[in-house]
């Protein structure tokens, strides 16, 4: 017990060292931002440290975020051009936007956009861009206070500059835009015409992050159009970039919109599981607009399941956020909710109350005039373009005409060559004396490039340096990952040694990430073999920690010999997790846990018990019934519940035992777990699993392979040696997934009585 114990503390040493690493990498970035404005001249720097500076505090420390862009602010008034004050607007508009003062943010967007406008001295590239994102950035927030026809009007103005300017990446982001105004409007198609144009152009860059956002909006118009396997297959594909990336703003939003997918295909065990994900990461990044999207959410869910009371609270949280930050649409959805559920109530006078509410912000939506010019925004920009076209032909006209005059001129000026000669000589003349002049500007402007120079060459030594810093720490913290893999293939029963008690059988173990959120389990006490398969909740380092903690819990509770039933096992299993993890079931909390699959068998009489958490024990008799005839394992265990059959070729079966609905870990429902008693026969095969095999995407249409294709693979080569299925399931496994990437842990342990 004590090796567990010592196995545990350190590994929790390295995911704190980890931990601590990020830290010092994000404060010496800031340390080295401070030292450039206290000691480089040049104001110019010094803005672009501040910016850097309020960017990491954005929204982490508002308080130092607001401090850096005031300074910001000041040094911008000392220089005489209008671009740095633009930028500091554009800033605080991002500020205000995150404090969900959108009114307030709108205007310092339009200040920016006045100062890129009269800013000629700009180069006309350059400012052009700018001007498009002033665009963008204020149709982004009507287009989340639910003013459409100005959201869509902005994002015209923004894409028109952008095709004029070639700029393939912002092309994209406004394709995007106009895309999700016309999923809101209900123009699914459209829209998802406008996300594949999107799409096509982001991967032609490599842009991940822009990829994520293609993915989330095409999973949520084929939502929208009832296709739900196409619309999870997309949203996980979001989903995991923004793991990979680790942008929690855009996790919270797939996680939501996840949620919303499963609202409507009634699975609402994963339904709440995913809204409150997203909730957490709203509450910790301030999202106030995303905490009342999901609140409404949830209210809906509540109203759904007819839990009234918890719909009337959820669906007021998120009424009173969206009206604080000014949000419509999400006022609107509120109000629908709290009538809908006063009427169930009876309360027929709180239903009409809010139905007149939901009526007037709904009219304040979507206004006649506003739908009429909605309509007519885009022909106006179709008319707008060709428009264009036809300009840049009469232009093409006029260069040739131009040409046909020069040279005209051309030859009418030989004529006049003698004339001209006495002027070129005073022009020669002028030219020696605005040279003399521009000699004297030219060396002035050389003092101040080599000023500039020395400023460029200290910024590139500590830009080096930071590269080389953070190179050192991505190294010592995947050390730090290989070094927790052997730890945890130490617990693990991987030698033939500890495998043998398990007689004739195979392991298929292919964790997902270098370290595995799975584990596998056996232990052999006197005449009782003891075999366990658990997913614990998510990947990588956190799931491998929950799968220390779960083997550590095991081998205790197997070394109580009172303790010989499975559900025994499994009930002390959760209170042991519980304890540890010091759960109390309080909202919001984190639900961690682990789904397993546990089976005890007397080596001597075959007699065996099983019990199961979410996840199933399927069997694979060794001997094929008569039709007339039913296997005696059928009437061993006919009598208990959770026994399905599946009949295939051959007369072969496969008989299923499903576990009960709940986790090792806090749930609403938490009895006592099932215990099966069954007998087996030698020759028969048991096979205990997670669910990362049969969730896997893959094939020619990018679908989950699903339980059935995995039961049919078992019960056809059943007749084959445990090793051979296990190259078998493997082979499958990997053609299956081709191209895809591997979405969760793996682990299938088959045993021959």
């Amino acid at each position: 017990m004590l090796i567990y114990i010592r196995v545990l503390m350190f590994f929790v040493i390295i995911v704190l060292f980890c931990c601590n690493n990020n830290y010092c990498q994000e404060k010496n970035k800031v340390d080295s931002l401070i030292k450039v404005i206290k000691s480089v001249k040049s104001d110019t720097i010094k803005i672009d440290a501040c910016s850097q500076l309020f960017s990491i505090y954005e929204f982490t420390d508002t308080i130092k975020a607001k401090l850096f862009l005031e300074q910001q602010f000041n040094l911008s008034k000392n220089i005489d051009n209008s671009k740095w004050l633009a930028g500091v607007y554009t800033n605080y508009a991002f500020y205000n936007e995150d404090k969900s003062d959108l009114i307030r943010a709108i205007e310092f967007h339009q200040k920016a956009l006045k100062l890129y406008k009269e800013n000629i001295a700009l180069p006309i590239v350059k400012r052009s861009k700018q001007i498009s994102a002033c665009y963008n950035n204020i149709a982004l927030i009507y287009g989340k206070m639910g003013v459409y026809d100005k959201a869509l009007d902005y994002y015209l103005f923004s894409l028109k500059i952008d095709e004029i300017l070639g700029d393939s990446l912002w092309i994209s982001v406004s394709y995007t835009n106009i895309g999700i105004i016309q999923r809101k409007l209900g123009n699914d198609d459209k829209a998802l015409e406008y996300y594949f144009k999107s799409l096509k152009i982001v991967e032609n860059l490599g842009e991940k992050s822009r990829m994520s956002t293609c993915y989330n909006n095409i999973g949520l118009a084929y939502q929208y159009k009832k296709e739900y396997d196409k619309a999870i297959l997309y949203l996980s594909k979001s989903l995991m970039i923004d793991e990979k990336i680790n942008d929690i703003r855009r996790m919270s939003g797939c996680y939501n919109n996840l949620g919303n997918v499963y609202f409507e295909i009634d699975e609402y065990d994963k339904c709440i599981y995913y809204y409150k994900k997203s909730l957490d990461l709203r509450y910790q990044i301030g999202d106030k607009e995303g905490q009342s999207s999901v609140l409404g959410n949830i209210a809906a869910l509540n109203l759904k399941l007819k839990q009234y009371e918890e719909a009337i609270n959820n669906a007021k949280k998120s009424n009173l956020i969206a009206k604080e930050i000014g949000v419509i649409p999400w006022q609107s959805s509120a109000v629908a909710i709290l009538s809908a559920t006063y009427d169930s109530l009876g309360n027929y006078k709180n239903a009409y109350e809010y139905q007149k509410l939901y009526k007037s912000l709904n009219d304040s939506m979507f206004s006649i005039e506003s739908s009429r010019q909605i309509k007519g925004m885009e022909a106006k920009y179709e008319s707008e373009k060709k428009r264009k076209e036809i300009e840049l032909l009469n232009k093409d006209r006029q260069l040739q005409d131009t040409e046909i005059k020069q040279q005209i001129i051309i030859k009418y000026a030989f004529i006049f060559g003698f004339i001209l000669m006495g002027l070129l000589v005073i022009v020669v003349y002028r030219n020696y004396r605005n040279k003399q002049m521009a000699n004297v500007i030219l060396s002035q402007q050389k003092e101040e490039i080599l000023t500039q120079r020395d400023e460029i060459v200290a910024q590139r030594d500590l830009v080096t340096e930071q590269k080389e810093h953070i190179e050192k720490i991505h190294k010592d913290v995947t050390d730090s990952i290989n070094y927790a893999k052997r730890i945890q293939e130490a617990v693990l029963p991987v030698s033939e040694t500890a495998r043998s008690v398990l007689g004739e059988h195979f392991i298929l173990f292919k964790p997902k990430n270098i370290v595995s959120g799975d584990f596998y389990w056996t232990t052999k006490i006197n005449n009782l073999l003891f075999v366990a398969v658990a997913d614990c909740t998510g990947h990588g380092v956190p799931g491998a920690f929950m799968s220390m903690l779960g083997i550590s819990f095991l081998n205790e509770i197997a070394q109580k010999q009172e303790i010989i039933k499975a559900n025994q096992i499994l009930n002390n299993l959760r209170k042991e997790i519980i304890n540890a993890l010091q759960q109390k079931g309080v909202q919001g909390e984190q639900k961690d846990g682990m789904d397993i699959s546990l089976l005890v068998v007397n080596t001597e009489t075959n007699e065996c018990q099983w019990a199961g958490a979410n996840n199933p024990l399927y069997i694979v008799p060794s001997v094929i019934p008569n039709e007339s005839e039913e296997s005696s394992l059928n009437i061993n265990i006919a009598a208990h519940e959770n026994c399905s059959f599946q009949a295939q070729n051959d007369n072969r079966e496969l008989i299923e035992l499903k576990g009960d609905k709940m986790p090792i870990a806090i749930y609403p429902t938490m009895n006592d777990f099932t215990n099966h008693e069954f007998i087996l026969h030698k020759g028969d095969s048991v096979y205990l699993f997670t669910d990362g095999y049969a969730d896997q995407f893959g094939g020619n249409n990018g679908r989950k392979f699903m339980c059935k294709q995995f039961k049919e693979i078992l019960i056809n080569n059943m007749h084959k040696s445990m090793p051979e299925q296990k190259v078998i399931l493997d082979e499958t496994f990997e053609n299956w997934k081709g191209v895809y990437d591997q979405i969760d842990d793996v682990t299938v342990l088959g045993i021959r009585i």
